[in-house]
């Protein structure tokens, strides 16, 4: 082996290590974002719409899949700014079946 080849070994390792790990969260990242969407969903139901849309807000960088049906639950809000909220959150997930879920329900 050359010292090239050992040099572009070197890279593709340290390429694929730097991928393990920051590409893929860590289970504490996971439990985290978990944690993160329960508090959401009992901010959701605060009686104070402000509190409802500051919520809606944090919700927007929050993926997981447990906010999807209480998101949706929002869009019937009485307040507009809440179901406005509602639709921004609802935009800006990933999960392309829970928007599609979200449009059906307008």
């Amino acid at each position: 082996m050359t010292a090239l080849h050992v040099g572009r070994i070197l890279a593709l390792t340290l390429a694929l290590a730097a991928l393990a790990v920051f590409a893929f969260p860590t289970h504490a990242e996971e439990v985290d974002e978990k944690a993160a969407a329960a508090e959401l969903i009992t901010a959701f139901k605060d009686k104070d719409s402000s509190a409802r849309v500051k919520a809606l807000e944090k919700a927007k960088a929050n993926q997981h899949a447990s906010l999807t049906s209480p998101l949706i639950r929002l869009l019937s809000d009485k307040e507009l700014g809440v179901r406005m909220a509602a639709i921004e959150a609802l935009a800006a997930r990933s999960d392309k079946s829970a928007r599609k879920k979200a449009g059906a329900s307008l």
